[in-house]
């Protein structure tokens, strides 16, 4: 017990082939305010491990762990996608910028 609120300790599991460190880093971080949550490596899958403090549901949290960590993997994997795009269009945006023979 921590100032009299109840701490539930919870774990979810990834496959590290769909979910990165840095995306569930920043599942980590995105639910900061719910959870306190380290991640390690546990029998080859990488587990999100938390303390959450309230009277949140156990299996409300867990459903926003993989919620979160869902929409970082996919935020990853367009970001891998249009990198060269993006890439592009902000060269296109600078020389606009600047003008020609700038």
């Amino acid at each position: 017990m921590v100032g009299g609120a109840q701490q539930l300790d919870i774990v979810v599991t990834f496959d590290p082939a769909a979910h990165s460190r840095s995306s569930l880093l920043r599942v980590a971080y995105a639910l900061a305010e719910r959870i306190v949550l380290d991640l390690r490596e546990i029998d080859g899958s990488l587990a999100m491990v938390g303390t959450a403090r309230g009277a949140e549901n156990c299996d409300e949290i867990r459903d926003a762990i993989r919620i979160a960590a869902v929409d970082f993997a996919l935020r990853e994997e367009i970001e891998a996608k249009t990198f060269g795009l993006r890439d592009v269009i902000w060269r296109t945006a600078f020389a606009e910028s600047t003008g020609p023979g700038r």
